[in-house]
């Protein structure tokens, strides 16, 4: 299989022999055809429901000792503390939750979720952006190459885990299936600019992005569907997927929920461009995989109670052989005796 810039392994002509030779569980190689098929795969039950308690029981207290968290809201960000800000508004997002919460990282790193994104990578990923919701986010139709942005347009994947039962009427999240193959949409044609950029392209042309997405959709005959999953229920879908969050008809309901942006770790978000040195950096806070944040200065790797791979060495006695910077976690742990 010959691999080329636009895209990750399973975007590439000859994808399925490739899949086909590899050593994986039937059920992921079956979830990999979905995504590749649709565009998105879902994983029922696979994040354990007394994690997520923790990690909502966490949230909200955060939320109401108004401690570390930042939120956004339509183009701002705005500190816990400000009271302008209210986190059961649609279109508010708490911001990368899992560089404070424990519970957040067992959810977006666990076993299922990373056996996948290092199946579709073949590399270990990097976090690089988490949005919690308490209600439906109301936001319209959108692919996440228009504004989440990567030094390779193609080279990242998104979850969305169910934090409880979503309910009908509560701004379900909504996809269109085999949308990640409409054909790419360039905001720039002639330096083949996939971004929206605010300042260049003004709120005409983002809207016409979205009327775009309608048009190619009715062109080829595709719908949009809604996800109203259980507890623990992930959906994975592809950066071109198009979705959005739903109406919503039910007022004071809740859709609570996580979404977490990955690419591979050789791959870098935009957002590094802004930083100096000493804050652009990939912290290795699991066996598995890294964490950034465009919105915290990330501590000293706080990674407890997880195993590194092929060993029973808890993560703690382990903790010390882990460094910054790009060097990934499997060569660390190499240089520590601790990979096989």
């Amino acid at each position: 299989m010959t691999i080329n810039k636009d895209g990750l392994w399973i975007d590439q002509d000859g994808w399925e022999e490739h899949l086909d030779s590899l050593n994986l569980k039937s059920s992921l190689k079956d979830n990999i055809h979905q995504f590749v098929h649709e565009g998105y795969t879902i994983i029922p039950r696979a994040i354990d429901e007394k994690v997520i308690d923790e990690y909502r029981e966490e949230v909200q207290r955060l939320i109401t000792q108004k401690q570390k968290l930042k939120l956004s809201f339509v183009d701002g960000v705005y500190e816990i503390t400000d009271n302008r800000i209210d986190a059961n508004r649609p279109l508010t997002k708490i911001l990368d939750t899992y560089v404070h919460i424990e519970a957040a990282r067992n959810i977006i790193f666990s076993e299922t979720l990373l056996d996948f994104i290092c199946a579709v990578f073949r590399e270990p990923p990097l976090a690089f952006q988490g949005l919690h919701f308490e209600v439906g986010s109301t936001q319209a139709l959108h692919q996440d190459t228009a504004y989440v942005v990567v030094d390779q347009p193609d080279h990242f994947l998104a979850s969305w885990v169910a934090l409880e039962d979503i309910q009908p009427g509560s701004g379900e999240l909504i996809y269109i299936p085999k949308s990640h193959k409409f054909q790419k949409y360039y905001f720039d044609p002639e330096t083949r600019r996939r971004h929206w950029n605010a300042a260049a392209d003004g709120n005409e042309h983002n809207v016409r992005f979205i009327e775009w997405l309608y048009e190619e959709a009715e062109r080829l005959g595709l719908s949009v569907k809604k996800f109203a999953p259980r507890k623990g229920d992930i959906l994975i879908w592809h950066s071109n997927l198009a979705h959005g969050g739903g109406e919503i008809n039910k007022p004071n309901s809740t859709r609570r929920s996580l979404v977490t942006h990955y690419c591979p770790i050789n791959n870098t978000p935009y957002y590094f461009e802004s930083w100096s040195t000493s804050e652009s950096e990939k912290i290795p806070i699991h066996p598995r995989a890294q964490i950034s944040s465009y919105y915290y200065k990330i501590p000293n790797p706080p990674i407890q109670d997880v195993v590194a791979p092929h060993t029973q060495v808890p993560a703690s006695k382990i903790k010390h052989f882990l460094t910054r910077g790009k060097d990934t976690v499997k060569q660390v742990l190499k240089q520590a005796n601790l990979w096989s």
